[in-house]
């Protein structure tokens, strides 16, 4: 049997997913690894195949699957965070959906999305679901974060371990739907399909290379507070986020550039790199990488960004 044939990477969970749907699935699974790998899109296919096994072999467009992928299946729940965190309201109503036979299915499934947003107060309420779990209740709790997580919540779930794809086969899967700049957009990517299909997009490519140029500014100390205004401007989480990673692979360029070409991701600035690169020794740009990625990390906390940006981009123009 194929394991769900149109996705890409992560086989061997596939495959996991694909022998639980032979058998009764557990009550609580625990879909943990990097953002963008296809973790949530996994967790509604593994619903989908619950519902429908033709889902299993490939994508379906029956009511069932069309009704899952929309989120308004009757059995099937999609929590997602409300702003920054998934509250005590919401994840109440698991509780009560819990307490229902399903309508239409064997069971009532809920998917909670970025679970390591629960607050204390929501994570208490879903740990009393899952230490006395339904018959008929499949929970998936889907993160990037799973240290963030009770512990207590962590024991009661089976862990389905993603991993980043590699950069071949995403290319290979980008060429499949025609993209022209599969090569590049693989490697800035890093082992995400979710963001290699982001960045795919015209209007993305675009934005990436105006924030490369951007990037190479605050990296040449010129107007980095220029930068943070243009980035703030647009009063967008993603925009940020989408700048950061840019940034953070620039950074990581400029960091092994001058000592091994072959593993730059930004290679269209290859030229650039090698030049702006020679300004610092190697470490300085490896330690603006550690600042970078403690930025992107703060994203989801109530740090504000308004003040946290400008004073990164000074630092890491000035050191």
């Amino acid at each position: 049997m194929n394991c769900f044939p149109d996705l890409i990477g992560n086989l061997r969970v596939r495959e996991h997913i694909v022998r639980t749907l032979c058998q009764h699935p557990s009550h609580a699974y625990l879909f943990a690894g990097p953002e963008g790998v296809g973790k949530y899109h996994l967790a509604v296919r593994f619903a989908q195949g619950l519902a429908c096994p033709q889902a299993i072999e490939q994508p379906c467009s029956c009511q069932s699957c069309r009704q899952i992928a929309a989120g308004t299946h009757p059995d099937v729940h999609l929590l997602l965070p409300q702003g920054d965190t998934v509250k005590l309201e919401e994840a109440k109503r698991l509780r009560d959906w819990g307490q229902f036979q399903p309508l239409a299915l064997r069971w009532v499934i809920n998917i909670i999305d970025q679970a390591d947003r629960l607050t204390a107060e929501a994570s208490a309420s879903l740990l009393k679901l899952l230490e006395e779990p339904p018959p008929q209740v499949i929970n998936i709790l889907v993160t990037s974060r799973p240290q963030f997580l009770l512990p207590t919540i962590l024991s009661r779930c089976q862990r389905l371990s993603f991993q980043s794809v590699p950069t071949g086969q995403i290319e290979q899967w980008l060429r499949r739907q025609g993209c022209t700049e599969a090569e590049a957009v693989a490697r800035i990517a890093a082992g995400r399909p979710a963001e290699a299909l982001r960045w795919a997009e015209k209007d993305q490519w675009k934005k990436r290379q105006r924030y490369l140029e951007w990037s190479l500014q605050v990296a040449s100390d010129n107007s980095p507070l220029a930068v943070a205004d243009k980035i703030l401007k647009e009063k967008d989480k993603q925009t940020l986020v989408d700048f950061l990673s840019v940034l953070l692979s620039l950074w990581r360029d400029l960091a092994v550039g001058p000592f091994d070409l072959a593993g730059v991701v930004n290679r269209d600035q290859a030229t650039n790199i090698i030049q702006v690169a020679a300004g610092r020794p190697s470490y300085r740009w490896a330690e603006g990488c550690l600042s970078i990625e403690e930025t992107l990390e703060l994203l989801g906390t109530p740090v504000n960004m308004t003040l946290r940006l400008p004073a990164l981009l000074l630092v890491l123009a000035q050191t």
